[in-house]
């Protein structure tokens, strides 16, 4: 395998919504390139970036996937990422060691949710990108309507560079614009193609559309603005230069049409990212220096080499492998190497090239380039690898915050150390993931914190191992674990406002409360004004056999310093009326009858506990 230098690579992430064909483009674009012996497809579970059982059963990517192409002797990079919003951490990790972004967008759909969220995160990265209109082939898709919707959702500036020849099961080929030539393809998926002149029904359309495109390139350089002026138009060397500055400043965004499934239009695809996106020589890696700023480096075999981790995998044959971009210098197999982020050394082996899941051994990975290593012993997601007296580090990637939480129990005593395991080899390829063991009343269990329902043991999460898979998932225990602890909690919180220092003069005109005040009073269901009245108006209400006006209550806390306390929520609110009456008894300093009351009555369906527990807890 050639090793190829800094200005040879291309280093592209397939982004785009779930659904719009970006490992079928992945696919068709390693066939093109004559990577791989057959051409691949989604639907037959033969692509090379999804080879994971789940992901072929699903028919959707699960993880991030590296494969490159050699195209016209250079190298591209192709990185296939998650469409799913739940495994929207992997697109984020690989748009980060990218140098550019294919934006891959379903001509039926158009824009969608994930669309708008890789396009912000490529604009908040500097990413140039290059749109992709993909699945023309299919019924009710339309160029029109979806570059109508890339407009209003993404930028104007994103501007097509082909025309579809035909319209949805009749569409065969493209058009370039600048060179003004058409392009036939053959419909057996083998990609090969004819080129011819411009079908005479589409010269007014191609004609505009290449006006259109030659104002926004002209637009956004003052020099070619000026040629354009005076000779009122430009030549195809001149569009082709501006256009290449305008995407690779961001401000042009060149949009091209494809058929993944059919194989059309998908070598004019690799012709323009050799055309239009930079190299890792033309675009320095961001980096933080010594004090933390962030600054950047250019890629340069000539520096001391440094290495960032963007994701690891956890092979059940080979054991971790470590993916990681080469930012300068160069590594060589079987040297040491410094993990800067853990101040640990480190060995490599043999340095590999992924191709899906086959690896492909290399003496040296050059500045720029994507690679992996197996069996590191402490290099996890995240790491600067690199030489120890340089200062150069990498910022981490921006992993989404977990929004579920769930327990998980084992089967047996013997099957902890077993989830424990897997789970940690589980956080390990997803940092999204939180795993935590903690020890609970009426439930030892572990708790799992993840992005999306869809990884969650109960429901055989397509990232967690067999053996994880088959532990018991109780909604009804989880539903009374949440209770229990919801409650328990907001007593706890009341509690510490009751031993809060009162004021005398509730009615001053500044707020005598704290913000922890506030906070906690809001904890058990309690609203109230700065005064420390309630907003409600006065009521009598009955409670154990009498009647009481209950507009303001005055107690003593635990520290015997007294603390104003206000009336009462609605006597249809039963959880926020006990709250409330727990509240009070605890700053008197005794406990209530309510609760007594009610932790009897439903302590067992409620996750409540005994009187034992109660006063334990609290």
């Amino acid at each position: 395998m050639k090793v190829y230098d800094a200005a040879s690579i291309r280093n592209v992430a397939l982004v785009g919504h779930s659904g719009s064909g970006k490992t079928q483009l992945a696919s068709a674009m390693l066939s093109d390139a004559g990577m791989v012996n057959r051409f691949g497809k989604v639907d037959e579970g033969t692509t090379v970036t999804d080879y994971d059982e789940e992901e072929i059963n699903r028919k959707h990517t699960l993880s991030a996937g590296l494969a490159f192409a050699e195209w016209n002797k250079q190298k591209i990079n192709i990185i296939d990422t998650p469409g799913m919003g739940n495994f929207f951490a992997d697109a984020r990790a690989a748009l980060q060691v990218a140098d550019a972004a294919l934006i891959v967008v379903d001509a039926v759909a158009g824009v969608m949710v994930q669309t708008e969220k890789v396009w912000e995160a490529a604009a908040e990265l500097g990413l140039p990108r290059l749109v992709v209109i993909n699945r023309l082939d299919r019924e009710r898709a339309s160029l029109e309507r979806s570059l109508a919707s890339l407009h209003e959702s993404c930028n104007r500036t994103i501007i097509p560079i082909q025309l579809p020849i035909g319209d949805e099961k009749s569409f065969k080929g493209i058009v370039d614009l600048i060179a003004q030539k058409a392009f036939i393809f053959q419909t057996d998926e083998s990609g090969k193609f004819a080129e011819a002149p411009v079908p005479g029904d589409m010269t007014a359309a191609v004609e505009q559309a290449r006006e259109a495109l030659i104002e926004m390139v002209a637009e956004n350089d003052e020099k070619l603005m000026e040629t354009f002026f005076e000779a009122g138009t430009l030549t195809d060397d001149e569009l082709l230069s501006g256009l290449r500055n305008a995407t690779m400043n961001g401000k042009v965004f060149p949009l091209v049409c494809t058929s993944a499934l059919l194989n059309v239009g998908v070598q004019p695809l690799l012709d323009a990212v050799l055309a239009y996106l930079p190299s890792p020589a033309e675009r320095p890696m961001r980096v933080l220096d010594k004090a933390g700023a962030e600054t950047t480096s250019a890629a340069d075999e000539k520096k001391p080499a440094a290495a960032f981790v963007w994701k690891t995998i956890a092979d059940p044959f080979a054991g971790r492998i470590t993916m990681f971009r080469v930012a300068s210098g160069a590594l060589k197999a079987d040297s040491g190497i410094h993990n800067k982020t853990r101040d640990v050394p480190e060995r490599f082996g043999h340095l590999l090239l992924l191709q899906g899941k086959t690896q492909t051994s290399v003496p040296e990975i050059k500045a720029g380039d994507l690679g992996a290593v197996a069996k590191l012993k402490d290099t996890l997601t995240n790491d600067t690898l690199g030489d120890k007296t340089d200062p150069i580090t990498f910022p981490a990637v921006k992993y989404p915050e977990p929004v579920l939480s769930y327990a998980i129990e084992p089967k047996s005593r013997g099957d902890e150390d077993k989830i424990s395991t897997s789970m940690h080899r589980l956080e390990e390829e997803d940092p999204s993931i939180r795993y935590c063991r903690r020890h609970l009343r009426r439930l030892d269990s572990a708790a799992v914190r993840a992005r999306g329902r869809k990884r969650h043991p109960g429901r055989a999460d397509p990232r967690l191992p067999g053996r994880l898979s088959d532990g018991r998932f109780s909604r009804d225990r989880v539903r009374r674990l949440v209770s229990r602890r919801r409650f328990e909690r907001a007593l706890v919180q009341a509690r510490g406002v009751a031993r809060l220092q009162g004021r005398d003069d509730a009615r001053a005109a500044d707020d005598p409360r704290t913000d922890h005040e506030r906070r906690g009073l809001l904890a058990v269901g309690l609203r109230g004004r700065s005064d420390g009245r309630s907003e409600r108006p006065a009521r009598t209400h009955r409670r154990h056999g009498h009647a009481r006006r209950d507009d303001h209550h005055q107690g003593t806390g635990a520290d015997g310093r007294n603390a104003h306390v206000r009336a009462a929520p609605d006597v249809g609110d039963r959880r926020a009326r006990v709250l409330s009456h727990g509240v009070l008894a605890l700053r008197r300093g005794a406990r209530p009858p309510a609760v007594e009351n009610h932790r009897r009555r439903e302590g067992r369906a409620r996750g409540c506990g005994s009187r034992r527990s109660l006063k334990a807890d609290v």
